[in-house]
């Protein structure tokens, strides 16, 4: 018995053969995973690419410190 015989002789434990419309169902869910995996890659890296726009747009800040002592160290405050 050639094994295409075989196959839809005897079906297996989800029903045997895939029908041609269950096949094209199978490839369209399929499809539509791919593109939306993609999709989110795209969007993902758009993110990043755009937050990055946004920091760089920013003015820079000075750098000022908010503390400064004239001779590096602090002066001992009088003891009253």
């Amino acid at each position: 018995m050639p094994l295409t015989d075989w196959a839809i002789a005897e079906p297996g434990p989800w029903g045997g053969v895939p029908s041609d419309r269950k096949a094209r169902w199978t490839m369209h869910r399929l499809t539509a995973a791919v593109l939306t995996a993609m999709a989110a890659a795209v969007l993902a890296v758009g993110a990043a690419f755009g937050i990055v726009a946004a920091l760089n747009v920013t003015p820079e800040q000075p750098n000022v410190p908010l503390v400064s002592f004239e001779t590096g160290r602090p002066t001992a405050s009088p003891q009253p």
